[in-house]
């Protein structure tokens, strides 16, 4: 029975270190170790920590309690770079001799110690002393237990080459190695092991790293000795790519992150490692008023799963401020930052340091466009701040001399036909919604008070449209009361044209077969072929340079504007 028992524990030596040719003949794509040291933190442990940071390679720390109170410090640092913090107990017993509350005891002191050395709550996975547990143990830990398939034995001996040979001869695919952070040989060892593996293709990791790329969920109150039965290995999380685009207009950074999909990304912008009470999780890009350092993680578990730290450092130089305030005809240009100077153009020219030095406020000239940009000693100028003084007295910041709508908007804005949409804006551009248009129709027409307000389905007697739809209603100009105004959705041009040739009458003189004319004259829908052709005799409604009319797209407020204002002729003589 000796000699069977010894046999045995032969082959399981032998078992532990098989040689590294075995392992690259079973390892597929990348091969991964996860190298764990117990009983620490000790004094040697920083220098185990400084060479694994120059290598890259990433391990498990067992700890011991009343070695964690020694040095939480180093827990800390261990846990700041990336390794795995895992719980050996408090004083090292010998598990299986001890009641289940004893056991529940030490593990318990454990994390308590390890929760106030990082600084937050973690979950730890558990070595027994000695390699010692069974099912009650286990159950009563109730945490994922871990042995090894390559104890080293370097407790047994004071010369580093040893221990590389033995972690060398012991490489394989999916290992657990067993060392020890209390001797100073085996810190030297592992780090010469380390830069051998390394170039055979090892990739060194923490352990729940390892099963997780393995494909191997870990469980409570089971042992695991090795990851040899897992699936083929996936990538390592990639660390997050952080990338900052300036704002042109506020000089701001607005900062973009994409992480590894298999985890969430974490984020800070003090330049700190992020931590699940520092780190932000990143829902989408963020601006930054001010210079920054900004640093993002992936992952998966904030113990052993997540990726090496990126970082970029964001520099932001702000933006001298400026705002024009027109009053009547007087222009005055303020900036609130301090020191500021302005300087100002008025022919719609860029202005520069170069350009006349604002002093005291400006009498518009109509027709002119002013033009001023804030300047300051450590800021970047301002964006220029535009505005002109249209030739019927408007202050106009999106509408200047030389577009096509500067004299349309002008007119129709004199005609109170067109009103401006906040500060000083008028937005030629924009979609002129159902509201607006019959709201700019009933302005046109200027009805008197004498129409009956009614109830409609979708346009309460609040809203600013109400008396212009209930007047369009009443005038026969729009139909279908109960069916609904849609006072929301964009206007088209041929529901505009219909619009106009009712207010005019002139649906009853169109001549359909104008719409021939037009290579488009078939888009429009039969119920608007004479409020269409109506206007196209009357020269209300214009094609494009090509002929085309496009009946079925939304009219700009400008195009609006344009129509109404050919309306407006019509309707004086």
């Amino acid at each position: 029975m000796k000699r069977a028992a010894s046999f045995l524990l032969c082959l399981a030596i032998l078992l532990t270190l098989v040689p590294a040719a075995f392992a690259a003949e079973e390892a597929s794509g990348s091969k991964l170790i996860a190298l764990t040291f117990d009983d620490g933190p000790s004094a040697y442990t920083e220098e185990l920590l400084d060479g694994l940071k120059a290598r890259g390679a990433r391990v498990t720390f067992f700890c011991v309690g009343f070695n964690i109170a020694r040095r939480p410090d180093t827990v800390k640092r261990a846990w700041m770079e990336g390794h795995q913090i895992a719980n050996h107990t408090w004083d090292h017993p010998e598990l299986t001799s001890l009641s289940n509350d004893a056991v529940k005891s030490q593990i318990s002191r454990v994390e308590a110690a390890l929760d106030d050395a990082i600084g937050f709550h973690l979950s730890y996975i558990l070595r027994p002393p000695y390699g010692s547990y069974n099912s009650r143990v286990l159950k009563a830990a109730n945490v994922p237990a871990i042995y090894w398939s390559m104890n080293t034995a370097d407790y047994l001996t004071s010369k580093a080459d040893v221990v590389c040979s033995q972690i060398v001869k012991a490489a394989r695919d999916g290992a657990i190695g067993c060392l020890h952070d209390t001797h100073y040989s085996t810190v030297r060892g592992a780090l010469m092991a380390i830069d051998k593996l390394q170039k055979e293709g090892y990739e060194f990791v923490t352990i729940n790293e390892l099963f997780y790329r393995k494909g191997i969920e870990l469980e409570n109150a089971t042992i695991y000795k090795n990851a040899y039965k897992g699936s083929e290995t996936t990538p390592a999380l990639k660390a997050p790519e952080i990338t900052g685009v300036e704002d042109p207009v506020t000089g701001k950074q607005k900062i973009v992150i994409s992480g590894d999909g298999r985890g969430s990304v974490y984020y800070t912008t003090d330049g700190s490692i992020p931590s699940p009470i520092n780190g932000r999780l990143y829902t989408g890009a963020f601006m930054l008023a001010s210079s920054a350092s900004v640093r993002a993680v992936s992952v998966v578990n904030w113990n052993g799963i997540r990726s090496y730290t990126s970082e970029l450092k964001v520099e932001v130089t702000p933006r001298a401020d400026i705002v024009s305030a027109p009053d009547g005809s007087i222009l005055v240009f303020s900036s609130s930052t301090p020191g500021a100077e302005i300087y100002y153009t008025d022919d719609g020219s860029e202005p520069n340091r170069e350009s006349t030095l604002y002093a005291s406020p400006i009498e518009g000239v109509p027709g002119k466009t002013y033009s001023a940009v804030a300047t300051a000693e450590g800021r970047r100028d301002s964006v220029a701040d535009t505005v002109t003084y249209s030739d019927n007295g408007f202050w106009m910041r999106d509408v200047k001399p030389g577009d096509w709508y500067y004299e349309v908007i002008d007119e129709a804005a004199l005609l109170g036909i067109l009103n401006g949409t906040g500060y000083y804006r008028f937005e030629p551009g924009r979609a002129t919604t159902r509201a607006m248009a019959v709201t700019m129709l009933y302005r046109l027409a200027a009805p008197e008070d004498s129409f009956e307000r009614i109830e409609l389905p979708d346009v309460s007697p609040t809203s600013y449209c109400y008396d212009a739809v209930c007047w369009a209603y009443f005038s026969g100009i729009e139909d279908g009361a109960e069916s609904g105004f849609r006072p929301a959705e964009d206007i088209t041009k041929e529901e505009l044209a219909v619009m106009l040739a009712r207010l005019l009458g002139a649906e009853g003189e169109a001549d359909v077969s104008l719409l021939a004319e037009h290579p488009d004259g078939g888009d429009v829908s039969e119920w608007a072929e004479r409020g269409v052709a109506a206007c196209l005799r009357l020269g209300i409604l214009k094609g494009t340079s090509s002929g085309k009319l496009k009946p079925q797209k939304g009219a700009t407020r400008a195009e609006t504007a344009a129509m109404l204002l050919r309306a407006a002729e019509i309707m004086k003589g």
